[in-house]
């Protein structure tokens, strides 16, 4: 549902999940997600408090720990948050070489997430690498959901850095890929930017 745009349909059932999995915050993460994807900012920072005020050092490392860091970048990006992106990229970046997996979902190459978190923190040139590392990984994974995702976050970051051409060719790619797989999520935030 996050694919094609309707997480309305959805996040009341991720709401009740968050609250009857408090010891988890992956779901946290994932409502805190979904409440930015749907423009409820207010929500999301809501949610994130807690975990955002202690550098996420209430978090199991279970195998949904990098997943719950991935939402996590999301949301500090979408909500300009550099302090909990700064705990994010210490977090993150011993881990960059791996694909987040929680054997149910994949978020992809951990570098494409610290890219996002890198980015949110004005770290542009680290931030660049990280995005060139998750597209090589992503690519090889032939997941072209998060290739997609991963050229929007580069475009927007290269945008944010005052590379206005380089960000449209990853913006325009990441489009192309909505369309075409009808990505409703990622088509209205590329033709965003």
């Amino acid at each position: 549902r996050q694919a094609q745009g309707r997480l309305d349909e959805v996040v009341a059932l991720v709401e009740e999940t968050a609250a009857a999995n408090p010891s988890l915050p992956v779901y946290r993460a994932a409502l805190a997600a979904a409440y930015c994807m749907l423009d409820r900012g207010d929500d999301a920072r809501r949610v994130s408090a807690s975990d955002f005020a202690d550098g996420f050092a209430a978090f199991p490392r279970d195998s949904t720990w990098l997943s719950a860091l991935y939402w996590y970048a999301d949301v500090a990006g979408r909500l300009d948050a550099s302090g909990p992106a700064a705990a994010l990229v210490e977090l993150i970046a011993p881990w960059r070489d791996l694909v987040s997996n929680t054997g149910i979902t994949s978020s992809g190459s951990a570098a494409s997430t610290l890219g996002v978190a890198l980015a949110t923190c004005g770290r542009f040139d680290e931030a660049s690498e990280a995005f060139e590392q998750g597209l090589a990984v992503n690519g090889a994974l032939d997941a072209p959901i998060l290739l997609a995702r991963t050229h929007l976050d580069y475009g927007r970051m290269l945008l944010r850095s005052g590379d206005p051409e380089r960000a449209r060719s990853h913006v325009e790619t990441a489009l192309a890929t909505a369309r075409e797989l009808g990505l409703a999520d990622i088509e209205r935030d590329a033709a965003r930017l």
